[in-house]
């Protein structure tokens, strides 16, 4: 058994289920250390900044669909790097090499296993704005991608500096989801969007395009609650943002990443607390992980279909012969109040009302006639 062969069959899965929709593949990796005496002799590699602790990495790409429906995996990778220091020579190694490399793999995977689906965007935070992402995407594959670094424009002008000179194109409200440290929150959020032409790094040598085409949008937050960090994000896109509505719906599907962060609660510090687990082999570790990164994305399904009653079927998240063990469990484990009883009939499970990312306005996020 091996997460290669675990998350294949997931994946077959998850594009069936993708059939005919409009998708969204979440992707974003996380940091998994291990509770393992001199984890490095164990095999361990490092992790962490400047690499001083250890443990594994996993790479998800969670599916999504419009009615926020977690439709399930497309893949997941999950390793433990090798060598004493975290990065080794970057700039010697082909792209290909490197292990940023996995944000286009993610893209390619996800082209082939979601075929079915009617139209494919991918979604990532800022660890993944790399230009090679941009230049070398599949065709049919749309990007919404934080950015993080800074960007020079063709002519000369850098990115930052072009938004930042421009008037507002607008406001939107729209809910900011709970962190650490910070509740969830309505804020007043101020727009800047161009269409813009991005200069290849001087770094990146004549085999990558030399230029490539993106949307900017820039998100600001006004009048944020006295000792709350405002939020200020740059976004980029394959799509076409030319309307405030347009640029509305590309932020609302960057706030919808914050679903693969409550999948990484659940497999760290919630229901799995992988990294209390006391388990010193590093390959019966990651196997280990693949499999509750599989329960974790279950767990997830049945948190998001727990109120409303949009008949999600029951095959989303068990097997046919799961059901009558799951009718007997329900009827044995639910509470005595309404809010409490599950709800689940002989083939469906509830599930939420409304947009996947919950916009009360009516504006959000998979209105896009492109999409």
């Amino acid at each position: 058994m091996t997460v290669a062969k675990l998350t294949e069959q997931a994946g077959r899965r998850t594009g069936e289920r993708a059939q005919g929709l409009d998708v969204v593949v979440i992707q974003d990796t996380t940091e998994i250390s291990v509770n393992v005496t001199d984890a490095g002799r164990a095999g361990f590699g490092p992790i962490g900044r400047g690499g001083a602790s250890r443990g594994v990495l996993a790479h998800v790409d969670l599916c999504v669909d419009k009615s926020g429906t977690v439709l399930g995996l497309v893949d997941a990778k999950v390793w433990t790097r090798t060598g004493g220091k975290r990065v080794s020579n970057r700039h010697g190694r082909s792209f290909t090499e490197k292990e940023s490399h996995r944000w286009l793999a993610t893209c390619e995977t996800a082209k082939t296993r979601l075929s079915c689906a009617r139209s494919i965007t991918m979604v990532s935070d800022a660890e993944s704005d790399i230009y090679e992402l941009f230049a070398g995407k599949p065709e049919g594959v749309e990007l919404v991608v934080r950015s993080s670094k800074p960007r020079r424009l063709v002519g000369g002008e850098m990115l930052s500096q072009k938004l930042n000179n421009m008037p507002s194109c607008g406001m939107i409200e729209r809910s900011i989801p709970a962190a650490p440290g910070r509740k969830e929150r309505r804020a007043q959020l101020q727009l800047r969007y161009a269409q813009v032409v991005i200069k290849r790094p001087d770094q990146l040598g004549a085999h990558t395009a030399a230029e490539i085409a993106v949307s900017a949008v820039d998100v600001r937050e006004v009048d944020a609650p006295e000792g709350i960090l405002p939020v200020h994000w740059l976004i980029m896109t394959s799509y076409e943002t030319e309307t405030l509505q347009k640029a509305a719906e590309t932020i609302d599907l960057y706030r919808g990443r914050f679903l693969i962060e409550q999948l990484f609660r659940t497999l760290k510090t919630a229901e799995f607390n992988i990294e209390a687990l006391e388990l010193s082999d590093p390959q019966a570790f990651i196997a280990f992980t693949g499999l509750a990164l599989l329960a974790s994305t279950t767990i997830l399904q049945l948190v998001k279909a727990r109120d409303g009653n949009s008949g999600q079927h029951l095959s989303l998240s068990f097997e046919a012969d799961d059901k009558p063990v799951l009718m007997v469990l329900s009827h044995k484990l639910e509470g005595k109040t309404e809010k409490r009883k599950t709800h689940i009939r002989q083939t469906t499970l509830p599930s939420q009302r409304g947009s996947w990312l919950g916009s009360e306005d009516g504006t959000a996020t998979m209105e896009n006639p492109a999409l």
